[in-house]
């Protein structure tokens, strides 16, 4: 199982940056914010949002092997980050069975629905057609994954 899920997610980087310079994108993508292992059907939460943020070109990111990104990473504006480690606090205190935020939130499935970097939803390069895009790589990412739990950050995902 694990070199399908591998397999998947390799050919998944190639598909993403594909459509990315196809469909116009020009600020980069990310597809994991977590370690490549939360990728999993064991993994018990998935933390979806929008997409990546940005107005300037930052390189692809497949992953973040050191920790959840919301937790290791400093970002230029960290508003979603924090909101995201205190959502984890709370979790943890309620679910979390003595587990600790950060064992959490690194342990979560952590991406986002459209893989392609933009200044906002409302400018996302190709709307149509990336948001079909990421319904399809969702769609198929869909069958190797089986969380409990699925926390989705963002309300214009139909708009």
């Amino acid at each position: 199982m694990q070199a399908q899920l591998s397999e998947f997610i390799d050919k998944a980087v190639e598909r993403i940056q594909i459509a990315h310079d196809g469909l116009g994108h020009s600020h980069g993508w990310r597809f994991l914010y977590s370690a490549r292992e939360t990728f999993s059907p064991d993994t018990e939460i998935a933390f979806i949002g929008l997409n990546p943020g940005g107005d300037s070109y930052e390189p692809p990111v497949v992953s973040v092997e050191e920790g959840n990104a919301y937790r290791v990473e400093t970002w230029e504006k960290p508003a979603l980050q924090e909101q995201v480690r205190i959502l984890f606090q709370g979790l943890a205190d309620r679910l979390g069975a003595g587990r600790h935020w950060t064992d959490m939130l690194d342990r979560t499935l952590t991406s986002n629905f459209c893989p392609f970097r933009s200044q906002s939803w409302r400018k996302l390069a190709n709307p149509r057609q990336s948001k079909r895009f990421s319904s399809e790589l969702w769609s198929e990412a869909l069958p190797y994954l089986a969380p409990r739990l699925v926390i989705f950050c963002g309300c214009d995902l139909l708009n």
